[in-house]
């Protein structure tokens, strides 16, 4: 497929806004106001606008290469964030007044909701929203192609699982899923 230069160059005005949104930093701030009212939805939107199952062949082939492709890296720059955490934690740094134990660290990759090492993931909830938005729409898209519909499953257990854990993170990524879906459209 022929990348869309349109679709870079609305990356990169979606990259300057969350720069712009981390820079002025106050939510009080009314440029940034306006600035965190869309830019995470639009970051959903152009996924979706790129989302291409087809090209994998198979459920199997497609959670292979999102595993490779982005899985993969959110792993090891997590891990790298658990050692950065517990080498500012020897230097004195504390979250909310405690340390977040081992457990809780690895756990917070997995479990990205703010509560859980949020210092931990460095913040990288969206790429963990990405990765399971996509995962969700291929496992659809394949039942969907398949006919095998009890692949639907999948989803479903994640979405009940992380209700019990945070309704939160469930309520981030529905609305991930919403614009992720206007951008397939």
């Amino acid at each position: 497929m022929k990348r869309k230069t349109w679709i870079d160059v609305l990356r990169g005005i979606a990259m300057l806004l969350v720069i712009m949104g981390h820079c002025i930093g106050f939510i009080d701030n009314p440029i940034n106001r306006i600035i965190l009212c869309f830019y995470m939805v639009l970051f959903y939107f152009i996924s979706g606008l790129t989302f291409s199952p087809s090209r994998y062949g198979s459920l199997k082939r497609g959670f292979k290469a999102k595993f490779l492709g982005i899985g993969l890296q959110y792993i090891c720059f997590s891990l790298m964030g658990i050692v950065l955490y517990y080498a500012l934690v020897f230097m004195g740094l504390q979250e909310n007044g405690h340390t977040v134990n081992l457990f809780k660290a690895f756990a917070g990759m997995f479990f990205p909701d703010g509560h859980i090492g949020s210092l931990v993931t460095m913040g990288f909830w969206f790429v963990y929203d990405i990765i399971v938005l996509d995962l969700i729409c291929l496992t659809f898209f394949y039942s969907y192609k398949t006919q095998k519909w009890p692949l639907c499953v999948i989803p479903a257990i994640y979405i009940v699982c992380m209700s019990f854990s945070n309704i939160d993170v469930i309520l981030r990524q529905l609305t991930g899923l919403l614009f992720f879906m206007l951008g397939k459209l």
